[in-house]
């Protein structure tokens, strides 16, 4: 029989935690009952039962727990009892019971760092990383703050980069389909009845118009090429799923390219930041900060960079030498180097990023709209040119127009 854990009130109005075997949840729970005990919480054995996660846990409860967390430990709340009170109040039942094991496993004797590195598709590993590195330096409350306010702005700038691509991509979907309509169904019959009308000579836009209906399927197919290229590459960013060709295309798109750069900058300064704040080593440091990046290209110059700070070269021109960062990054973490004032001013840069990210979905939001608004005009003025130059050339002839 599986074995659950237990939190119960009995008739005395005592706390009671432990451990029975019974055939099912309910039943144990029955069994509670009938004795006249309140049951608190009843959770399987983590060690037995294959718990399931993955999405069902939106990242802003993350994001919840470590800002909250991080108010309870700076108001001297022990890990256990914080960890219990924000299982308590949670909403999310998949996330309530991940945080009552995450409880049990500290009560147990593990640190939280551990006890979260269980989960890793919710924490990463610079994430639980971090924390350990705060248990370590009894910073533990900064740490998860900080932590707090990373996910917060990494969730804005993917949020922002795919509120940006996703207009375009709608605007044109539509766009492509009603012309695929227009051009399959009522361009031919059109012209069926142009020639029952006895018009022998078409005027040269309309002449363009039935050539586009002749190929409409492959010149669809080319003109949605780009629109799926920039779904992929906008819809795709997991960490781990993408190609290193990929990332570096991220990079070097005309519009977008700019805002990944920030972002992948903003990830790679801020848990640099912390992790020296820490005291990590600066090669474990970077190791686990060019993880973070999401970006294949950038994680390979911050790993590029391991072995010629190992050597003894400095940080700044080490990051330099794979040519993928930008110099500014580079020169500023040369000055912040030779002035001692690293962590700092990675603090510095991760804001200035968040705000540069801001600021450019901003600007690509009003230049792609127009943008966009201009070409559907254009593809509309084409479609209704041609097909009304004949009827007026009709209409002329009839009134005995020139």
């Amino acid at each position: 029989m599986p074995t659950y854990h237990y939190q119960i009130t009995n008739s005395l109005g005592q706390p009671v935690c432990g451990s029975a075997a019974a055939e099912s949840l309910p039943a144990l729970a029955a069994q509670f009952a009938e004795q006249g005990w309140t049951v608190e919480r009843i959770l399987p054995d983590p060690a037995r039962a294959r718990f399931r996660y993955g999405r069902r846990v939106p990242n802003a409860e993350v994001t919840t727990f470590l800002r909250q967390l991080a108010v309870m430990l700076r108001n001297q709340v022990p890990v256990p009892e914080a960890v219990a009170l924000l299982a308590r109040e949670c909403r999310n039942p998949v996330f309530q019971t991940l945080l009552y094991q995450v409880e049990s496993h500290v009560r147990a004797g593990e640190p939280l760092s551990a006890a979260l590195a269980r989960y890793p598709k919710l924490f990463a590993p610079m994430q639980t990383a971090s924390i350990e590195s705060g248990e370590a330096s009894n910073t533990l409350e900064r740490v998860s703050e900080r932590l707090a306010d990373y996910a917060e702005v990494v969730g804005m700038g993917v949020r922002r980069i795919r509120t940006a691509a996703l207009y375009p991509i709608i605007v044109c979907c539509i766009t492509a389909t009603l012309m695929l309509f227009v051009f399959t169904f009522i361009v031919p019959k059109y012209i069926s009845l142009m020639k029952d009308l006895g018009i022998k000579e078409l005027p040269l836009i309309t002449q363009i118009l039935v050539t586009a209906s002749d190929w409409i399927v492959p010149v669809a197919a080319v003109a949605l090429t780009p629109v799926l290229l920039l779904g992929i590459v906008t819809f795709s960013m997991q960490r781990g799923r993408s190609t290193w060709l990929l990332d570096v295309w991220r990079l070097r798109m005309p519009v977008l390219g700019r805002l990944f750069e920030s972002l992948a900058l903003f990830r790679l300064s801020a848990m640099l930041s912390i992790f020296l704040d820490t005291r990590t080593a600066l090669l474990d440091a970077l190791r686990l900060a060019g993880q973070s990046c999401d970006n294949s290209a950038i994680q390979g110059a911050v790993w590029g960079a391991i072995p010629r700070v190992a050597a003894g070269e400095p940080l700044g021109k080490s990051l330099d030498a794979a040519g993928v960062l930008p110099a500014d990054f580079c020169g500023q973490v040369s000055v912040a180097e030779q002035n001692a004032d690293l962590p700092a001013t990675l603090h510095r840069l991760s804001q200035w990023h968040a705000e540069r990210m801001e600021s450019l979905a901003t600007r690509v939001g009003a230049v792609l709209e127009p943008a966009l608004i201009v070409c559907v005009g254009g593809c509309i003025c084409f479609v209704v040119l041609g097909l009304f130059w004949p009827l007026i050339s009709i209409l002329q002839n009839l009134t005995g127009g020139g």
